[in-house]
């Protein structure tokens, strides 16, 4: 395989892959488009690439579009971990975990993902191109992608997965010195009586409000905290 089409993220010279390997990896790609550009030179002109992600994390923050044919991203591991599992395990276990994240060569998804938006905005792999032929031949090889979204779907359900975006705000509302009264207000956190429920809240107390109506929350349209 020649050098020059074999990419490692960490050496590529634009962006750093630990903080948006999605940015580091369209800049790769409109590399390689630009390398590759003529359509039939000598019988061939358009080989493709290879991305390879060493093992680490890498959180990506721009969705990477894939409009090239020939193209393999590849990594050294998948390391899976189960969130599932881990969220709804209680937090008293988890100590005695001996790992509770995924390893390998691992790309957490971190797109901001809101209701109402199109289902490819929340994918961190969007492959698209327009005419003829279609995009053929782009493999993903050994890593893995974590750190998807999730979005209450609306079936009322209190499982750990519905209350994902839940207990993140929860927990920035723990220490009220941080939080306007109006933020806590927006989030149903405070009763119409004025208790504050911030000041003893469990997560058991949390989900119970949530099954009578006691919190008026709506993971559906996030607020910001002021």
């Amino acid at each position: 395989m020649s050098e020059k089409n074999f990419y490692d993220v960490t050496k590529w010279g634009s962006g750093n892959p630990h903080q948006d390997i999605g940015a580091v990896i369209n800049s790769i790609i409109a590399d390689i488009k630009n390398r590759q550009a003529e359509v039939d030179k000598d019988e061939g002109g358009k080989p493709g690439a290879v991305i390879y992600i060493p093992v680490g994390d890498y959180r990506l923050a721009t969705q990477v579009v894939i409009d090239i044919s020939y193209l393999k991203i590849m990594g050294s591991g998948h390391g899976f971990t189960s969130s599932s599992i881990r969220f709804n395990t209680p937090e008293d276990e988890l100590k005695g975990w001996h790992e509770i994240w995924p390893g390998g060569s691992r790309i957490l998804v971190d797109l901001p993902l809101t209701a109402g938006g199109e289902e490819s905005d929340g994918a961190a792999f969007y492959v698209k191109r327009e005419g003829s032929p279609r995009v053929s031949s782009v493999e993903f090889m050994n890593f893995c992608i974590d750190g998807l979204h999730f979005l209450d779907d609306g079936t009322g359900r209190t499982d750990a997965e519905n209350l994902a975006w839940f207990e993140r705000k929860l927990r920035e509302i723990v220490n009220p010195e941080e939080v306007s009264l109006r933020a806590k207000k927006d989030l149903g956190l405070i009763s119409p009586e004025g208790v504050d429920y911030t000041k003893s809240l469990t997560m058991a107390e949390v989900e119970a409000g949530y099954e009578d109506g006691t919190f008026c929350f709506e993971p559906e349209v996030p607020k910001p905290l002021a």
